[in-house]
């Protein structure tokens, strides 16, 4: 999986088992050290005392001094390994808290089921791409990229076969891209991708080949007879437009929407027109509608084309003229789908 990760500093201050392993045996060279100063010392006293008379009074002398230096050495022993013992417990506490830090940083940024990163990283991500994009006037596109009849497959196959399928998706987007480019879950069966330093042309030949790799993918995926799955995929670029953020998005999002009314399974790009034409294109609403449905959808957590449904700027005449077209040109697998899953939830789903 092509996925962006630190890697480990390696001047980093974390205590290894190798550096405690030497202070280790710095400590018993010290304690060695000691003992060999301490049998010096108490020959220098046995030879000095064997001038006196009274040897057995030296003696008792000499031996008591050695006693006591050996009581104070032990004393000295014990507490330095009940403290090295309790360093070395410390250490590994800190290398566990580091690690079940590190573990949950990593939940918090991806997504449980596909592995991929989830939306609000993908969200800061292209903030800070679309600051570089304007900063160093470098292209940036990006892919909203919906999975077709998704709810076909839960209703037939069971929402095992379907989270199976997200799956496949997930990898066939990893498979597709750079290592600088970042795919992401978006959110139910819409996934997203990054593409920095990328025009639309090139933007599209990205997703011709994702939609290529999830039809051979899904092919083994599935049970023998079930047709392949589809995506449809809505691509948007700044090289020229200059948009925020979320018309960035939005953009996007309705040539998703453009790429399901075409039957799906083909990926649709804005190119460099302004925003308010793709709307004039399609139909759907005026530029002030559209600026209000994303502060509608920004509010709601939802997808731009849910937005405008919601918000009553598209009729349910729309709706239904987008269901015939779909069955027409899919099929009795996308008549099915059509009329057992019933209104669409969203434009780009």
């Amino acid at each position: 999986m092509n996925t962006e990760g630190q890697q480990p500093d390696s001047t980093s201050p974390t205590p290894t088992l190798q550096e405690g392993a030497r202070e280790t045996s710095g400590f018993g060279l010290r304690v060695l050290g000691l003992v060999i100063a301490l049998a010096a010392l108490a020959f220098l006293l046995w030879a000095t005392w064997d001038q006196v008379s009274d040897r057995g009074f030296s003696f008792v002398i000499v031996g008591q001094i050695v006693a006591l230096l050996t009581l104070v050495l032990s004393v000295y022993i014990l507490t330095r390994s009940i403290l090295q013992t309790e360093l070395h417990s410390q250490r590994r506490l800190y290398l566990t808290v580091q690690q079940d830090l590190g573990r949950l940083q990593e939940e918090a940024i991806h997504d449980h089921l596909t592995g991929l990163y989830n939306r609000r990283f993908f969200e800061a991500r292209l903030q800070e791409e679309m600051a570089r994009s304007a900063r160093y006037g470098r292209p940036l596109a990006i892919l909203l990229i919906d999975v077709d009849h998704l709810k076909y497959i839960n209703d037939k196959l069971g929402h095992g076969a379907g989270d199976q399928l997200l799956k496949v998706v997930a990898s066939s987007m990893t498979q597709s891209i750079r290592n600088t480019d970042l795919a992401a879950r978006y959110a139910g069966d819409e996934f997203t991708i990054i593409l920095p330093e990328t025009d639309s042309q090139n933007a599209m030949r990205v997703a011709e080949r994702l939609i290529a790799m999830v039809k051979k993918t899904s092919e083994k995926a599935l049970p023998e007879g079930e047709p392949p799955v589809t995506v449809s995929i809505g691509i948007a670029d700044r090289q020229e437009q200059r948009p925020t953020i979320d018309a960035l998005i939005a953009v996007a999002d309705i040539m998703m929407y453009k790429a399901k009314t075409e039957g799906g399974g083909v990926a649709k790009v804005a190119g460099r027109k302004l925003f308010g034409e793709y709307l004039t294109q399609l139909g759907l609403a005026t530029l002030r509608q559209v600026e209000e449905a994303i502060t509608f959808a920004q509010s709601k957590g939802i997808l731009v084309g849910q937005a405008l449904e919601e918000l009553g700027f598209v009729t349910e005449e729309q709706v239904n003229m987008i269901l015939l077209q779909q069955s027409q040109e899919r099929g009795p697998r996308a008549q099915t789908s059509a009329t057992s899953a019933g209104p669409p939830k969203s434009l780009g789903s």
